[in-house]
């Protein structure tokens, strides 16, 4: 009885209650904005089965919500002009990327389509470099340039993503990407390993232990 003339229709009011919530929020917020939102209406609900409803529930309530709450709005999540994932890792705003992570976490489908999301960024700003490198032609400043967007997300991976071994490899995979899409590359490394272990004056490490 309770399966039949209850909850059938609750999960029913539930999911048309948050596709059009969720519509209607995502289209007047930022995307942390959403993020704060959506968290907080899963834990209201989490809180509400368990104080009202059968335990029997809370499976079904759950795959519902995070099926409109994360699964249909990934794509806008990801690629919202300004405050999307896309910006927020082109910013460097960790804390808001470790929260949209977390969100993410909870549906494996989203959480590779941001891993894919990453995997672009990386690579359209190594372009970018390698593009820059066509016009300027200063081995060295290419290198470091390669070498700065690589600690970038390094530090992103380990602060906002918790050294997931997926995202690191998605990391990877990238750079070898674009590199092996830069033909000067191998010829800039040479350069600026050159210059490295000359002390040019274009590279300023502290120590050998530093060039080593």
């Amino acid at each position: 009885v309770y399966e039949e003339e209850f909850e059938r229709y609750f999960l029913e009011d539930t999911v048309q209650f948050y596709r059009v919530e969720s519509l209607e929020f995502l289209s007047r917020n930022t995307c942390q904005d959403y993020v704060a939102k959506a968290e907080a209406r899963l834990r209201e609900e989490d809180s509400r089965v368990h104080h009202y409803l059968s335990v029997s529930t809370e499976p079904k309530l759950r795959t519902s919500l995070e099926a409109e709450l994360i699964a249909a709005h990934t794509p806008s999540l990801l690629s919202m002009e300004l405050s999307g994932f896309t910006s927020m890792l082109r910013d460097d705003k960790v804390a808001d990327l470790s929260k949209i992570y977390a969100l993410f976490c909870r549906v494996p489908s989203s959480l590779e389509q941001m891993r894919d999301c990453l995997g672009r960024v990386v690579k359209g700003m190594g372009q970018d470099i390698i593009a820059q490198q066509q016009t300027h032609k200063d081995p060295v400043q290419f290198v470091k340039g390669i070498l700065d967007l690589k600690e970038k997300f390094d530090v992103i991976i380990q602060q906002a993503f918790r050294a997931e071994k997926l995202m690191i490899k998605r990391l990877n995979g990238a750079f070898e990407a674009f590199i092996n899409e830069g033909y000067h590359c191998a010829s800039h490394l040479a350069n600026y390993v050159d210059e490295l272990l000359r002390g040019g004056a274009g590279i300023q490490v502290a120590n050998e232990l530093e060039i080593e």
